[in-house]
């Protein structure tokens, strides 16, 4: 997997924000709000390919959780991206 470089992280005022268009014509766009260890996971991630396995270990190095608890947060945090096409397979982002 590899985060999308389309979809940049952006600050605005105090939020974390990743704004993502919907429909290019309508200029409809979701915008989603990221907490600070998104977005340091996001940071860490940048340019490099990573499965769920990096990014639970990212978790496990950085908060006091144990691996199925690390685990869990790792896939539910990619799954989200991935469902919103801020990550996507190595040749797609």
């Amino acid at each position: 997997m590899r985060l999308n470089v389309k979809y940049p992280v952006r600050r605005i005022g105090d939020e974390n924000l990743i704004i993502i268009p919907l429909r290019e014509v309508t200029g409809i766009k979701k915008v989603l709000s990221i907490n600070s260890t998104s977005l340091w996971l996001i940071e860490s991630l940048a340019g490099r390919n990573f499965n769920v396995g990096d990014i639970s270990s990212l978790l496990k190095g950085r908060f006091d959780v144990d691996d199925l608890v690390a685990d869990f947060d790792a896939s539910v945090w990619v799954n989200q991206l991935i469902k919103y096409g801020i990550v996507g397979n190595d040749e797609d982002a």
